[in-house]
């Protein structure tokens, strides 16, 4: 459709607002920090929910594999508003994801990216 260019980052404005402003807004939801809870303590998780056996480990892994998708996906979607092929951005984008899961900063971090993210967003829309 033309909305990406070569590196894999968005060439529209309103593609790029619309995916920054949904991240920013996500960041508030009861989901996102159902996701976070559990990635934040995956240890807990497991231990909880341990299944033996190969079946039981692949079981485990897509479980807390969902959780990191549902977790992250705003802040992964972001990777278009910059590139997806660009180091840096990517690398930024990555930083964000680990401080947020980290318990002691990413309690202090997700809300403040969530209203950063949705400014952001408002001031590519308005130029």
């Amino acid at each position: 459709f033309g909305l990406l260019n070569a590196m894999g980052a968005s060439v529209s404005t309103a593609l790029s607002s619309g995916l920054l402003i949904a991240a920013g807004i996500y960041q508030f939801t009861t989901l996102k920090g159902r996701c976070l809870a559990h990635c934040r303590s995956p240890m807990m998780q497991f231990i909880a929910h341990w299944r033996p056996g190969f079946s039981g480990g692949l079981r485990m892994r897509l479980h807390h594999g969902a959780y990191c998708v549902a977790c992250c996906w705003g802040l992964m979607v972001i990777g278009f508003v910059g590139g997806t092929m660009d180091l840096l951005w990517m690398g930024g984008a990555t930083l964000m994801m680990t401080l947020e899961k980290l318990p002691d900063i990413g309690r202090w971090f997700t809300k403040p990216l969530g209203v950063a993210l949705i400014f952001w967003g408002v001031t590519v829309a308005a130029f």
